[in-house]
């Protein structure tokens, strides 16, 4: 099995998670219009464009280091989810899945704890398992600045079917409340 990439302690992320917690994220979702580049946007709002991909999508370094892609509604200027990647790791063989689990849910308290620490008490308690293709799930409606923050062990579908190697990873989905 890989080591874990951690691209973001909890520590890290708890950092991160406090800079995205004071965003104005309607002006976030509101998006870049046309009127000026996405570097010039990003810059506007404190942030630092790192990528650009084909479809216009922007990943921003944060000032506290870590990184956020939005992503675009079909076709358009404005953003409706945003994402970052905390914690990843890939199994080299099917049958190593299970222990891939196993640490994504180990990580995964750890992430919780600095989430809560900055976020609050998410909307109800997550359960502690995997289930199918997905791991736990919190979620932390913030009505005073227009997001709901998302705290999720994702799990690759071949994970669950045991005959491919998959991967799991620790995520911070952000959407328009």
């Amino acid at each position: 099995m890989n080591p874990a990439d951690m691209k973001r302690s909890p520590e890290q992320m708890a950092t991160d998670l406090a800079q995205l917690r004071s965003m104005n994220w309607t002006e976030v979702w509101a998006g870049d219009g046309n009127s000026s580049t996405a570097q010039d946007w990003a810059q506007s709002l404190g942030w630092c464009l790192t990528d650009l991909d084909p479809d216009n999508n922007p990943t921003i370094a944060l000032p506290s280091g870590g990184s956020l892609t939005l992503f675009r509604r079909q076709y358009g200027t404005q953003f409706e989810q945003a994402l970052t990647v905390a914690w990843k790791m890939r199994a080299r063989r099917a049958t190593e899945n299970s222990a891939v689990i196993e640490q994504a849910l180990a990580a995964w308290t750890g992430y919780y704890k600095a989430a809560v620490g900055v976020l609050g008490s998410p909307e109800r308690e997550p359960r502690v398992d995997a289930v199918g293709d997905t791991g736990p799930v919190a979620l932390f409606k913030l009505a005073d600045i227009s997001a709901l923050f998302e705290l999720r062990v994702n799990l690759a579908s071949s994970m669950t079917e045991g005959t491919h190697p998959g991967s799991a990873s620790i995520r911070m989905l952000i959407y328009p409340a």
